[in-house]
């Protein structure tokens, strides 16, 4: 749609640039410039400009610039008829009906026709499951998450119905082509007539404008996802939204700050316990993206992950993203107890709001985590704890903040704080160093540490289907080797949100050297890993098993030959019986083997 050039330039001369920008940037006066910290990427040292004479805006960092209407359709990711109502309203300017041209691009129309579709089909879910009360199960379940029906009715819940092709015959019987059907995400890429989503019950996923944009479905089967969500569109980019932003956008911008928990049930527990300010990841980790979203209403966030290590791992991603957009973060503290739904299924409201008056800065969370199950005493752990934390305290933008933690560092672990300056010094500049070399050779030091382990973690990144039964054989605790921890890690993470596909669990990789390196050789054993059978797999178990028992033999054998050497018969013995069962399961698990 365009809008004509008269109206545009009543706009933007009756409404001042800095005015605007400042809402989402804090501006300083330096001569006849406006300078502040581009809200586009991440950066200390203000390099976004604004020329009030001009009415343009220009980064030198990212070399974005133009006018206000460009401006806000970068910051909130709008179109730019939707900037312009968006000024118009704020400068007070009406736009006659005549102002429109009537001119629709291509994308525009189909825009606009995926946001109708998918408005009715979500008000078609929501009547299904409130009205005509189509399943037993999903309202029985739903009562058992004890979730009210006013949280559900706000949020739009609905029920697929449990046949599958039901949607595509009622579409098609409304006039929609089978093209646009195809492209709208609702349906099968193998059987284009049947929806995705059918037998579940259905999330709506709406922009901050409160247009419905996608879909996330649980599963009220035993087989099959417990989640599938939308593909991307050209109106859904799952990292670029959050779950509960439109429904919490007043009580956050009143606030100032947010939840950020795991799943769109925590969400839905949140409101119903009186917490509105509350968002989740749509089926991923925590991004940049939406971090620069939040910037825009938050100054702090606190953050309610499940306490196994995937949850303190994704809320030590977090914290980072957080802090390189000058955003606090906090962790509720929930005790070893699980996430808001659970919390608010066993103790109800009042249970889940007096675990949400518990947290800890991101500082004393790290502290904490990087600790767990180390051994201090021992000066190389010492060391690796610190240089770990060093890594938040560098990322501080204040000098006072940074001798402040460097002061709690030195007095948690007993060590002199002008050593550990100087130490911060070297780290710093060494990051420094680190910034302007070539990617590290990743690929050498992979493959000296190729082992069955790799093999299995990278056959459960191409086809993901085989990672629950890693999950039982292989626990993360038994992975010593830090790149294959980082891919079980990126494996969990996609396992417990439900979106396992290849690509989803690459981008949980942090490292973009190990996912560069995974993504190729994935690519040059497509047809390997494709042939890959159950038989195949138990093998890698089986081989793992026995390795491990071979290990624990040889270092019992050891002990056995050192307490016959002391003379301690009693332990020689207690080795002796250990041996003989180690030999009894080699066997059982070697004619398991043949067997099989």
């Amino acid at each position: 749609m365009k809008i004509d050039q008269s109206i545009i330039e009543a706009i933007l001369n009756k409404i001042s640039m800095v005015d605007v920008v400042s809402q989402y940037v804090n501006l300083n006066l330096k001569g006849n410039k406006y300078w502040g910290c581009c809200p586009f990427h991440n950066e200390k040292t203000p390099s976004f400009s604004i020329t009030p004479e001009k009415n343009l805006f220009f980064c030198f960092g990212c070399q974005k610039g133009g006018n206000l209407i460009h401006f806000i359709q970068e910051v909130e990711h709008m179109s730019f008829v939707e900037s312009v109502e968006l000024l118009a309203k704020k400068a007070g300017v009406e736009i006659p009906k005549d102002g429109f041209s009537k001119t629709f691009s291509e994308e525009e129309k189909k825009k606009d026709q995926f946001y109708q579709l998918y408005q009715k089909v979500a008000d078609l879910f929501h009547y299904f499951l409130f009205e005509k009360k189509s399943s037993p199960e999903a309202l029985k379940y739903l009562e058992g998450r004890k979730i009210s029906d006013e949280t559900l009715k706000k949020f739009n819940i609905g029920y697929a119905p449990s046949k599958g092709e039901w949607l595509y015959d009622f579409l098609l019987s409304k006039n929609y082509s089978k093209e646009f059907l195809r492209e709208s995400g609702l349906f099968s890429a193998k059987k284009e007539s049947l929806t995705i989503f059918y037998n579940r019950i259905i999330f709506p996923v709406r922009d901050i404008k409160g247009r419905t944009i996608a879909f996330s479905g649980r599963t009220l089967a035993d087989n099959g996802p417990k989640y599938i969500n939308s593909p991307e569109t050209i109106i859904y980019k799952k990292k670029e939204n959050l779950f509960g932003l439109y429904e919490g956008i007043k009580e956050i911008r009143n606030k100032k700050n947010l939840f950020i928990v795991e799943g769109n049930f925590d969400v839905l527990a949140m409101h119903d316990a009186g917490v509105e300010n509350a968002v989740a990841p749509l089926g991923t980790a925590f991004t940049e993206n939406q971090a620069l979203i939040l910037k825009k209403y938050i100054k702090s966030a606190k953050l309610f992950f499940d306490p196994d290590e995937a949850g303190l791992k994704a809320a030590e991603k977090t914290i980072y993203i957080l802090q390189q957009q000058g955003i606090d973060a906090e962790i509720v503290d929930n005790f070893g107890s699980s996430d808001p739904s659970e919390i608010i299924e066993k103790n109800g409201k009042e249970g889940l709001k007096k675990t949400l008056n518990y947290s800890i800065n991101s500082f004393e969370y790290l502290l904490k985590k990087y600790q767990k199950g180390i051994d201090i005493t021992d000066y190389t752990n010492k060391e690796q704890i610190i240089r770990s934390l060093f890594k938040f305290i560098a990322g501080q933008s204040s000098e006072i903040r940074k001798d402040g933690l460097l002061t709690r560092v030195a007095d948690e672990f007993n060590v002199n704080k002008k050593a550990l300056e100087l130490e911060f010094k070297k780290y710093v500049e060494g990051e420094k160093r680190l910034s302007f070399k070539p990617n590290r050779p990743v690929e050498k030091k992979i493959m000296l540490n190729s082992s069955i382990e790799m093999n299995l973690l990278l056959v459960s990144i191409a086809n993901p289907k085989y990672f629950k039964e890693v999950r039982r054989y292989l626990p993360l605790e038994e992975i010593e080797d830090e790149m294959l921890r980082e891919m079980y890690i990126a494996l969990e993470e996609s396992y417990r949100s439900e979106e396992m596909q290849t690509f989803s669990i690459l981008n949980n990789i942090e490292s973009d050297e190990l996912r560069d390196f995974l993504t190729k050789k994935i690519s040059e054993k497509a047809d390997e890993i494709a042939n890959m059978s159950d038989n195949n797999i138990s093998s890698l178990f089986y081989t793992i098993k026995m390795n491990k028992l071979r290990l624990l033999k040889e270092k019992f054998l050891k002990d056995c030959s050192r307490y016959e050497l002391e003379g301690d018969v009693s332990a020689q013995e207690m080795m002796l019986n250990e041996i003989r069962c180690i030999d009894e399961e080699i066997n059982n698990l070697g004619k398991i083997n043949d067997r099989d």
